[in-house]
């Protein structure tokens, strides 16, 4: 019995924004590459890569913040490669400073080794960016709702329309994106135990008093 060449994948390249906002979204690009003298078996032509945000250059699966991930499907032939643009990834709130994007791909899970078969190769396959990613906070808006147009009933079971005004009250521009969540409550008074009716998502941010 003779070992078969085995593949080798690494990622080859990552590119980040220079700056962020804590809390928003970001969009990445990065390469993977089969590096290997030969190419992934038919039979494990699936592989995930996931995403990382860390303090350092080093990848701690502990201590990482995980940021999402990218289903990869298709084989690749030993020196070929493939491109991926990934956005939406959301920033964890609350976090400020410089971290370093990490891309692993095929991570290794409770089998010691990935979906692909790599032989010895199987410690390679996580990169972190080339530079740090600087997250900050942005400046604090002021959001309210000032008014909502609603009927004066409705039936169990039926749709009702409802409008809303949304003003920023604040001295600083909101930026980012955000969702507004409509809610029935048998009081004047919101709190978790109401009942959700539904979201909408709002993008591209609300300059001071604006609607």
């Amino acid at each position: 019995v003779i070992l078969r060449p085995a593949a080798d994948l690494q990622v080859s390249a990552i590119t980040i924004p220079q700056h962020a906002l804590s809390g928003q979204t970001i969009e990445i690009g990065y390469r993977v590459e089969n590096r290997g003298a030969g190419a992934t078996l038919s039979q494990t032509n699936n592989w995930t890569d996931r995403i990382y945000l860390s303090a350092d250059a080093f990848l701690d699966l502990n201590a990482d913040r995980y940021l999402g991930q990218v289903q990869h499907t298709g084989a690749l032939a030993a020196g070929a490669g493939y491109d991926q643009t990934v956005s939406g990834l959301r920033l964890p709130a609350g976090v400020t400073g410089s971290y370093y994007v990490f891309v692993v791909t095929d991570p290794i899970t409770g089998a010691l080794r990935g979906q692909v078969y790599e032989a010895g190769n199987e410690t390679n396959n996580a990169r972190p960016s080339d530079q740090p990613l600087l997250i900050e906070l942005p400046p604090p808006a002021d959001l309210v709702v000032d008014s909502i147009t609603m009927p004066t009933h409705g039936t169990v079971n039926e749709i009702i329309d409802l409008s809303w005004n949304v003003l920023n009250q604040g001295v600083y521009a909101a930026q980012g994106a955000w969702s507004d969540a409509v809610y029935l409550s048998a009081d004047g008074n919101w709190d978790l135990g109401d009942q959700l009716l539904g979201k909408v998502a709002h993008g591209g941010g609300l300059a001071v008093g604006s609607t």
